[in-house]
C-alpha cells in the first residue's frame, strides 16, 4: 500500500500543474480554493487501491491531473467542454466528449474510480439517471466520488432571506459553453438518487471543504461562521459522497 500524499507534495504539483495551466476559471479561483482541492483529493485517494486503478474525472480535469501526477494512476477526463484538452494531452490525460444530459455515455472500458467533483449541480437532468449511467462505467466494486454544494449552506439561506437569486437560469447545455448551478441538493436527496441508481453509499457527509470565497466579504463571513458550523452541520458548504457499484 502506498503512503498517503503529503501536503507538501500536493502543493508542489498543484502550483506547477494547476496554477501553471489555462483553465476555465479566473486564475484567482485556483488560489482561493486550493484547500478544497486538497481535501477532495484525500477522499479520492481513499478509493484508489493501486497504481493500476483507472480513473475518470467528470469535468475540466484538475483531479485527473492531480491524481495522475500524485498517485501515478492512468486518468481520463470526460466533459461537454473541449476547449482545454491541450494541457490534458501534454500531461498524458485522455479526453472523452460526454454530455450527461443524454443517456448512455460512450465508455466501453470500465473505470475503477469516477470523480464527479462540483458537477452534478450543473446538470439539468435527474441525478439518479446520471448516476446510473456512471455506474455502468464502473467495474464491479468501483467507486464514485461526488462533491457538490449543500442546498442548506449558510450562503443560500442568507440569500433566500434577502430575496436574492440563488441559482442560475435553467437552460439546456451547449457545447463549449460553461454552465451555472441549475439546482443544488440536500444530503437526503442525493442519498436517494444514489440508491435509486443502484449504488451502495459508503460515505455521506456534510463538510467544509474550504473556507474560501469569491470575495473578501465572503471569506470574512466564512471565518466568522466557523464556530456556528461546528454546532450546526446543516449549514456547512459541501456534501461529499463515496458510493460503490455492487460486486454482485
Amino acid at each position: 500500500m502506498r503512503r498517503p500524499t503529503s501536503y507538501a507534495e500536493f502543493r508542489e504539483v498543484y502550483d506547477r500543474v494547476i496554477l501553471g495551466s489555462d483553465f476555465l476559471e479566473d486564475p484567482d479561483y485556483y488560489h482561493q480554493f486550493r484547500e478544497r482541492y486538497w481535501k477532495t483529493l484525500g477522499y479520492i485517494e481513499s478509493c484508489v487501491d493501486s497504481e493500476r486503478a483507472r480513473l475518470l474525472d467528470i469535468g475540466s480535469g484538475q483531479f485527473a491531473l492531480l491524481c495522475h501526477h500524485l498517485l501515478g494512476v492512468p486518468a481520463d477526463v470526460a466533459d461537454i467542454d473541449s476547449r482545454h484538452t491541450e494541457v490534458l494531452g501534454r500531461n498524458g490525460i485522455g479526453f472523452l466528449p460526454i454530455d450527461l444530459t443524454r443517456t448512455g455515455p460512450p465508455i466501453a472500458d470500465p473505470y475503477d474510480v469516477i470523480v464527479m467533483a462540483e458537477v452534478i449541480e450543473h446538470v439539468p437532468r435527474p441525478p439518479h439517471l446520471v448516476f446510473s449511467d456512471l455506474k455502468a462505467c464502473l467495474r464491479p466494486g468501483g467507486s464514485l466520488v461526488v462533491t457538490t454544494p449543500n442546498l442548506y449552506r449558510f450562503r443560500n439561506m442568507a440569500r433566500m432571506i434577502r430575496g436574492q437569486v440563488i441559482f442560475d437560469h435553467f437552460r439546456y447545455p451547449e457545447k463549449d459553453r460553461p454552465l451555472g448551478h441549475f439546482l443544488e441538493y440536500s444530503r437526503e436527496q442525493l442519498e436517494w438518487h444514489l440508491r435509486e441508481a443502484g449504488l451502495e453509499i459508503r460515505l455521506s457527509s456534510l463538510v467544509q471543504l474550504d473556507h474560501g470565497g469569491a470575495s473578501p466579504q465572503a471569506r470574512l463571513a466564512r471565518r466568522l461562521l466557523r464556530p456556528a458550523l461546528r454546532l450546526r452541520p446543516l449549514w456547512r458548504d459541501s456534501l461529499v459522497f463515496l458510493a460503490r457499484r455492487p460486486r454482485g
